[in-house]
């Protein structure tokens, strides 16, 4: 049953919009249970998540571009809209801002927006906002992923993704970065360090 709170006009404007391309739903929340999304419905979401004001709904956009067939469309769309988004949120909160860059580390596969994710990920005014997008660099495999991690160790908004960034790319030059987090006074993170020297050590020389 569809939320009380996705029954609005931005809702329905944005499915309306959305059969144009072939796609019948009562709910932007509704394109997440599809396999299969056409091309042609992508501009559109683009579209609506920049003019549409309402948060459940842009949420639920963001989520329905999860699709990394389509990276090449979605990243130049997504990538300014973080920036955009986590200008305007409380910096210690997870919102948009991260679902965002949740997004990004599902579609993104080759290292064509690394430069654009990593300059983001640098941006310390976005707090954690951030912290997805040390596993999309990660994903890039480029070799310079390794440094700005490693520098990420120092940034406690995101100091707990870099280390499980840098155990799934199982950098042997990190490692002397993370035994120190073995120790930390959080325990997700002294879990995190552990689980990463471990798949370090793993993946021998």
């Amino acid at each position: 049953m569809i939320d009380d709170q996705l029954c609005t006009i931005e809702n329905r404007r944005i499915c309306e919009q959305l059969k144009t391309a072939g796609i019948s739903v009562r709910s932007v929340y509704e394109l997440l249970d599809r396999k299969r999304i056409p091309i042609e419905a992508i501009p559109i979401l683009i579209k609506s998540l920049r003019s549409t004001r309402e948060r459940r709904v842009r949420e639920g956009i963001i989520r329905s571009l999860a699709i990394p067939k389509m990276r090449e469309l979605i990243e130049p769309a997504l990538i300014p809209e973080f920036r955009r988004i986590a200008a305007g949120e409380e910096r210690g909160v997870p919102g948009e801002a991260w679902v965002i860059g949740n997004t990004l580390s599902i579609i993104v596969c080759d290292n064509t927006s690394f430069d654009s994710i990593s300059e983001l990920l640098l941006e310390k005014q976005h707090g954690r906002a951030r912290e997805m997008l040390c596993y999309a660099i990660a994903k890039m495999k480029d070799p310079r992923a390794v440094d700005i991690l490693i520098k990420s160790l120092k940034d406690p908004d995101v100091e707990g993704h870099a280390i499980g960034a840098l155990g799934r790319i199982r950098s042997k030059k990190a490692r002397r970065y993370l035994v120190k987090f073995l120790d930390h006074h959080n325990a997700w993170i002294r879990r995190e360090a552990k689980k990463a020297i471990s798949r370090i050590d793993a993946a021998g020389d």
